[in-house]
C-alpha cells in the first residue's frame, strides 16, 4: 500500500483495522479535522465533548458522521420497494454550551457504502429509532434535514426535507 496517506476514522465495528497500522502510510484515528471540517464516526454518546475539544484549536463549521447508515425506502401501492442509501444535511445547533457555542454547525450524515450494512430508513422512523446519539439529540432537528439519495445508475437524487418526505412516505 504505497503512495498517499490513508486515514481511517474508526467506528464502533471497526475492530479489524488494527493490522493496518503496520503500514507506514495508514493512520487509524477516532476523529479527524481537515480545515474547518470535523469527521467523527457518530457512535460516541459524548459527541459534544469531542466537538468542544476540537473547537479549542479551530472553529469547525461542518461535522461529518457515518454511524447512522441512512437510506430511503421508496415504494408503490402494489408493494414494490426499493432501498436507496442517502446523505442527510442539516444543522447541529450548539446554543448554551459555553463561550463561542452560540451558532449552528453544518451536519452531514453519510450513508453506508456497503450493500451488506444495515441502517435506518430515515423517511419512516421516529426520533427514538435513530442509532446515533447525535441524531437523537435535541441539537438536531431531523425533520429539517435535506435528503440526497444515491443511485449507481442515476446518480444523486435530491428529495424534500424529511418533514415533507415523511408525510408522503407513510402513505405508500
Amino acid at each position: 500500500m504505497r503512495g498517499l496517506e490513508r486515514i481511517f476514522v474508526r467506528g464502533n465495528h471497526d475492530t479489524f483495522l488494527g493490522p493496518l497500522k503496520r503500514f507506514p502510510n495508514i493512520k487509524i484515528v477516532n476523529e479527524l479535522c481537515k480545515g474547518d471540517i470535523l469527521f467523527i464516526h457518530g457512535h460516541n454518546k459524548d459527541f459534544l465533548s469531542i466537538i468542544r475539544r476540537k473547537k479549542k484549536k479551530k472553529r469547525r463549521r461542518t461535522i461529518v458522521v457515518a454511524h447512522e447508515h441512512p437510506f430511503l425506502i421508496l415504494g408503490d401501492r402494489v408493494g414494490a420497494r426499493v432501498r436507496l442509501p442517502c446523505f442527510l444535511k442539516g444543522k447541529l445547533k450548539l446554543y448554551g454550551y459555553g463561550h463561542g457555542y452560540g451558532y449552528d454547525k453544518n451536519l452531514i450524515v453519510m450513508p453506508a457504502f456497503s450493500p451488506l450494512a444495515g441502517g435506518i430508513p430515515v423517511n419512516v422512523v421516529n426520533k427514538e429509532e435513530f442509532l446515533s446519539s447525535i441524531l437523537k439529540s435535541a441539537e438536531v432537528d431531523r425533520d429539517e434535514m435535506e435528503v440526497y439519495a444515491v443511485d449507481e445508475e442515476i446518480g444523486m437524487l435530491e428529495f424534500p426535507e424529511l418533514r415533507k418526505w415523511k408525510a408522503v412516505s407513510l402513505c405508500l
